[in-house]
């Protein structure tokens, strides 16, 4: 798996996730940072 789909699977986990697991605020700041990420690897 490339790193991009890593970037992909990470993102979607934390977007279907992030309310589950509690802190979202950090994990709104880090799912902002893969985005980030995701968008220089296209």
């Amino acid at each position: 798996m490339d790193l991009k789909n890593q970037i992909e699977n990470i993102i979607w986990h934390i977007e279907n996730n992030r309310e589950v697991s509690g802190d979202t605020i950090v994990l709104n700041d880090v799912l902002k940072a893969l985005k980030n990420i995701e968008k220089r690897l296209k």
